[in-house]
């Protein structure tokens, strides 16, 4: 969600002719943001809200290579492995969405 509101909201401040319509064109896309915020997403479908919350990370080593490191990606192959088995984390490349 921050990734995407930042995404959006840089661009127009290369908007308008002077400040003011530049600050307009970013209060635009910041009060949209607030309102989706402020309605807890109501207004988004169902998969442009998990698009938006969820997170995507590759690790590029295998998940014993990172020792005591703590992190999502870490955290969540760990959940994995406990929940699936351990030999579906053992590999290099692991894919975590979260």
């Amino acid at each position: 969600l921050i990734k995407t509101f930042q995404e959006e909201v840089f661009e127009r401040f290369l908007d308008g002719n002077d400040l003011t319509e530049c600050y307009d064109a970013v209060a635009a896309i910041a009060n949209y943001w607030l309102d989706v915020l402020d309605t807890r997403g109501e207004t988004l479908d169902d998969e442009e809200l998990v698009g938006l919350i969820s997170e995507n990370r590759n690790m590029s080593r295998q998940l014993e290579d990172y020792g005591g490191q703590k992190g999502t990606s870490q955290t969540t192959a760990k959940r994995l492995g406990e929940f699936l088995g351990k030999e579906f984390i053992k590999d290099k490349g692991l894919n975590c969405k979260f």
